[in-house]
């Protein structure tokens, strides 16, 4: 909220199409016709996948980065469409463009995963369309980083998209 404007930050945001709910966005932020959805995951490496348990590193992987990253690429999809109806914690309905031109998936994971962008690249399988970009896949400290070093929308936005542009690429 301090680098995009409180009110251009929502958080806790469900998503229904008709009277059943289709996805929840843990933060949303709208910057004119960009759109970062971030899904955050408590998930922590088991000490058996911290040993170098390749089938623990896979399961703690899908339960960390591949379940926030199917939410978001839902709500992504959800985001573009009418018939989508977005609601804050309080109920309020919150009143969204439909239009976009980059939208961004965001995984965020609370513990530090010591290779986890090779982990993205090895497991993750992504869907890049026009709008959705390549997922971009972090952990909080990061995030943190992040803003303390690009406190403007506009080079928080271009660092993330030309991320994502080169998201398989060293």
């Amino acid at each position: 909220a301090t680098i995009f404007g409180q009110e251009n930050v929502f958080t806790n945001i469900d998503v229904f199409k008709g009277n059943n709910k289709a996805g929840e966005i843990d933060v949303l932020v709208v910057f004119g016709k960009l759109a970062l959805i971030i899904q955050a995951k408590s998930k922590k490496l088991t000490i058996s996948a911290r040993k170098g348990n390749s089938q623990q590193i896979e399961k703690d992987f899908q339960a960390a980065i591949e379940d926030a990253y199917n939410q978001a690429l839902d709500c992504c999809r959800l985001i573009q469409t009418q018939d989508a109806i977005f609601k804050t914690e309080t109920g309020d309905i919150l009143e969204l463009s439909r239009e976009y031109k980059t939208i961004l998936p965001i995984c965020v994971v609370s513990d530090h995963y010591p290779a986890l962008a090779t982990l993205a690249r090895q497991f993750l399988v992504s869907v890049k369309v026009e709008v959705i970009k390549h997922p971009f896949v972090t952990d909080v400290f990061f995030i943190d980083t992040l803003s303390e070093m690009l406190p403007s929308p506009l080079h928080v936005f271009d660092f993330l998209i030309t991320r994502s542009d080169y998201g398989n690429s060293l």
